[in-house]
């Protein structure tokens, strides 16, 4: 139930038994590719098909991660959970035959996947449509676009004109309002007194106290 996805990886209690489950719906070189690591071959005495052991695959998957536990024995229990993450995620491609498929029906079939019988017929059913294919013109883009927009103009699904943005006013954006430069006395200034506008210092000059001075 953990490797088709019903029961959650981290209350998994045998992580042995699901990783086999893996090791044998996956091929044994798939296996080696993915993970770049060289799982021990089967014995003399034993069948050369076999899949993995589980304890085979997770002692070599901990010692080319480098994972231990602080006892210094390989960290089985999170590299059973790394595995089962890739292989319900789809690291780990893997197929399976429908249960209604017997061997005569694989013996039919060419390495590639095509049935041999079925073959001609889809083949020249392909020729046809294609030659169809290239007689029939291809509309435009620039036409079915205009279609489209057509269509949506004559069903009040889109107007000619886009309305127009509402802009909303500053206090309502939490912002102060813009202040203004307001100069115009300055200019009025200006043509009165003939100057640039600019403020002008004035001062007043006291007459010098010129009285009898006492020797």
């Amino acid at each position: 139930m953990i490797t088709c996805g019903v029961l959650p990886i981290d209350r998994m209690t045998e992580h042995r038994e699901c990783v086999q489950v893996v090791a044998n719906r996956v091929p044994r070189h798939v296996i080696e590719e993915v993970y770049k690591i060289s799982l021990p071959k089967p014995k003399s005495y034993e069948s050369q098909t076999r899949p993995p052991l589980a304890s085979e695959l997770l002692r070599t998957y901990c010692a080319s991660r480098g994972q231990s536990t602080s006892s210094g024995l390989p960290d089985e229990t999170r590299a059973s959970r790394q595995i089962l993450k890739d292989y319900i995620d789809g690291k780990l491609p893997h197929y399976a035959m429908p249960p209604d498929v017997s061997d005569v029906e694989l013996s039919s079939e060419d390495p590639n996947g095509h049935d041999q019988v079925n073959l001609n017929v889809s083949d020249s059913s392909d020729i046809e449509d294609s030659s169809v294919a290239e007689t029939e013109p291809a509309p435009k883009l620039e036409h079915v676009l205009d279609d489209l927009s057509s269509f949506d103009i004559a069903n009040g699904l889109a107007s000619n004109k886009a309305a127009a943005k509402k802009s909303k006013e500053s206090h309502k954006h939490h912002k102060k309002p813009q202040r203004t430069k307001d100069r115009s006395w300055r200019a009025g200034n200006a043509v009165k007194d003939d100057s640039d506008g600019m403020p002008i210092a004035r001062f007043h000059q006291k007459p010098i106290n010129a009285g009898p001075l006492k020797v």
